[in-house]
C-alpha cells in the first residue's frame, strides 16, 4: 500500500486492485481512485470489435471490479457493458474460427473474450444490486464456452503453447515497456481454470498435460522465462508467478475431476453446500458428559477449524437402527460442501466372493486418491469381525486386510471417513484403536432437549405438555423412541392438538402407546444391549 502507483496504468491498476480486494485492503483513498479510472476506462458499445483496450485488459479491469465487490458510481453500467463487448467478441470470434478467415482469428482475443464474458455473466445478482442496465439478460450459456473451449484447445501447437494472439497493450504506448508485449499462455491457462468450472476441462486434460510437458522443460534456474522473450536470459518474476498459478490451478482441476470419476464409480455425488440437513438433526447425549452433545462433537472435530482441537478424519458411528447414522454423515459432507460416497457390502463383493480380497485392495486404492470427500463405509461388519471370536480362516484374513486398507486411509488425511454399524462390539477391536478410528460415537436416540425443539416447531400451544410428558415417561419409554419414530410422535401429537385444539397426557400417553407397539427397541433385552454398548464410546 505504501509502494508507487502507476495511477493511469491500465496494466498495473486491475491487477493492484485485484490482489488488494481479494486480501481485504480494499479500503482508502488510493483504492478508490485507481477503481473510478477503472470504471472511467470502461468498454464502449460504439466501439464495437475497436476496443481502445485489448481484451486481456477488458478481462481484468472487470475481474478487478467484480472483485472489489462495493457498489461504486458507474460500475454496473461498465460491468454491463463488459459483459456486452465480451459477449460479441465470443461470438465474432467463434464465427472466424469457424469460417476458417485465419486473417482474423485470435485466441487470445477469444479467450479473454470468453473470461469476461463468463466471469460477469456468473454475477448476475451483483448486476441487479448495482442496477445495472439490462441485468436481468445477464447469463452465461454452457454451449458458447463449451464451442469456445473447443477453438481455443483447437488452437494449441504440438509444444503446448499457443499463438502469439493479440498484445496486451491493443494500442502502442511509447516509452512502457511491460516487459513481455504478448499474453504467457500459462497465464491464460490460468484464468480459464480459474474462471469457468473443473467439469469443462475433462475432455483438454491432454491438452494440459502438453502445457505440464512444456512447463517442466523450460524451468530456469527454478523460475520461468516467457517464450515471448530472447530465450537465454534469467527466470521473470511475473512469468514464474503465471507460470505457478497455472500449476496449481491444473491441480485443483484434476483432482475435482478425479473426485468425480470414483463418486461417479461408488455411486456417489458432490453434495451442494449446505447447513440446513446439519441444523435439523436431532440432536442426542453424550454418554459421561450433562453439556456435550453429539452435534457439538461432530461440529468442532469435523466441521470447524480449531486450533485447540485437533481435527478428525475418521469415526465409527454406532447405536440402534434408525437413529439416523448415515444422514449425520451426509449431514458432514454437505455442511462441507464435499463429495459424499457410500460404500457397502455390495460393493465389495461385486466381483464375486472369490475375489472380494482384491476388490477391497481395488476399492481403497481409488478412495485413497479421493480428497476433500466424506466416505461411509455402511454395516460392513462382516469384513471386519472380531479375530478372536472363532471364525473361518478367509474371515480371519478379510478382517486383517481391512484393518490395513482402513489404516492407510486414515494416514492420508485426504478425505473423512465414517464406519457406521448397529452393534460396535462385533468389530474386531484393532479396527477401533485410536490412530485408526479418531473417534467412537454413539449415536443414541434423540435427546428430550431436541424433542421439544422439533415439537415446538409444529405446535407453540403445547409445548410445556409435551415436555412434562416425555420427563415422566423418559425412563421407561419415551428416551427409546429412535429418530424417525420421535419423528413420528411429536407430528401424531401436533396434529391432534391442531386438530382438536387440547393435548393432555392421556392423549400423549395413548399415542406413545401406538407408536412403542412398533418401535425397533421394544423388548427390555434389545433396550439393555443399548444401554450397556454407550461403554464403547470415545471421544
Amino acid at each position: 500500500m505504501r509502494s508507487e502507483w502507476r495511477e493511469k496504468d491500465l496494466f498495473q491498476l486491475p491487477l493492484i486492485v485485484h490482489a488488494l480486494s481479494r486480501l481485504g485492503e480494499e479500503d482508502g483513498p488510493r483504492v478508490e481512485s485507481a477503481v473510478e479510472t477503472l470504471i472511467k476506462s470502461r468498454a464502449r458499445l460504439q466501439d464495437t470489435w475497436k476496443q481502445t483496450l485489448s481484451c486481456y485488459l477488458q478481462y481484468w479491469l472487470a475481474a478487478a471490479l467484480l472483485e472489489y465487490g462495493k457498489e461504486k458510481e458507474g460500475m454496473g453500467l461498465a460491468l454491463s457493458r463488459a459483459y456486452e463487448v465480451a459477449r460479441s467478441e465470443t461470438c465474432r470470434q467463434l464465427a472466424f474460427h469457424a469460417s476458417g478467415d485465419r486473417s482474423n482469428f485470435d485466441v487470445t482475443r477469444l479467450a479473454y473474450s470468453l473470461l469476461a464474458y463468463a466471469g460477469v455473466g456468473g454475477r448476475r445478482e451483483f448486476l441487479k444490486e448495482l442496477s445495472a442496465p439490462d441485468a436481468e439478460d445477464v447469463d452465461v450459456n454452457p454451449k458458447l464456452c463449451a464451442s469456445a473451449l473447443d477453438a481455443i484447445f483447437s488452437e494449441q501447437r504440438s509444444d503446448g503453447l499457443w499463438p502469439a494472439g493479440q498484445a496486451i497493450y491493443a494500442k502502442s504506448r511509447r516509452g512502457f515497456d511491460v516487459g513481455n508485449a504478448y499474453v504467457f499462455a500459462p497465464d491464460m491457462v490460468a484464468s480459464l481454470l480459474e474462471t469457468l468450472p473443473p467439469e469443462c476441462f475433462e475432455k483438454y486434460l491432454p491438452n494440459l498435460s502438453k502445457l505440464v510437458s512444456w512447463i517442466e522443460e523450460h524451468d530456469v534456474e527454478g523460475g520461468w522465462r516467457s517464450n515471448h522473450l530472447v530465450p537465454g536470459g534469467p527466470p521473470m518474476a511475473w512469468s514464474t508467478a503465471q507460470t505457478l498459478k497455472c500449476c496449481a490451478r491444473m491441480l485443483e482441476t484434476t483432482q475435482h475431476l478425479l473426485n468425480l470419476e470414483i463418486l461417479r464409480e461408488f455411486g456417489g455425488e458432490v453434495v451442494p453446500r449446505s447447513q440446513d440437513l446439519f441444523a435439523n438433526l436431532l440432536d442426542s447425549d453424550v454418554v459421561g458428559t450433562t453439556t456435550t452433545t453429539l452435534k457439538d462433537v461432530v461440529r468442532s472435530r469435523f466441521l470447524e477449524e480449531d486450533a485447540a482441537v485437533p481435527k478428525a478424519w475418521s469415526a465409527v458411528l454406532f447405536g440402534p437402527p434408525g437413529t439416523a447414522k448415515t444422514t449425520i454423515a451426509e449431514a458432514v459432507a454437505r455442511f462441507l460442501g464435499a463429495g459424499f460416497v457410500v460404500i457397502d457390502t455390495g460393493t465389495f463383493l461385486s466381483d464375486g466372493l472369490g475375489k472380494v480380497a482384491s476388490r477391497i485392495a481395488y476399492v481403497f486404492s481409488r478412495l485413497r486418491m479421493l480428497r476433500g470427500c466424506v466416505v461411509l463405509f455402511d454395516e460392513i461388519e462382516e469384513f471386519c469381525l472380531e479375530r478372536s471370536e472363532p471364525a473361518a480362516m478367509e474371515s480371519r484374513m478379510l478382517t486383517t486386510a481391512m484393518l490395513t486398507q482402513l489404516n492407510d486411509l486414515r494416514r492420508a488425511q485426504k478425505s473423512i471417513f465414517f464406519i457406521a454399524t448397529n452393534k460396535v462390539s462385533k468389530l474386531d477391536t484393532a479396527v477401533t484403536r485410536p490412530g485408526r478410528m479418531d473417534l467412537l460415537l454413539f449415536v443414541g436416540t434423540p435427546n428430550r432437549a431436541a424433542r421439544v425443539q422439533r415439537f415446538a416447531k409444529k405446535c407453540q400451544d403445547f409445548v410445556e405438555v409435551f415436555d412434562e410428558f416425555l420427563e415422566t415417561t423418559w425412563d421407561e419409554e419415551s428416551q427409546f423412541l429412535n429418530y424417525l419414530e420421535s419423528e413420528r410422535f411429536a407430528s401424531l401429537a401436533a396434529a391432534h392438538a391442531a386438530k382438536t385444539g387440547t393435548l393432555t397426557p392421556p392423549i400423549l400417553a395413548n399415542l406413545l402407546k401406538t407408536q412403542t407397539s412398533v418401535m425397533v427397541l421394544r423388548d427390555a433385552a434389545s433396550r439393555k444391549e443399548v444401554l450397556d454398548s454407550q461403554a464403547f464410546a470415545r471421544i
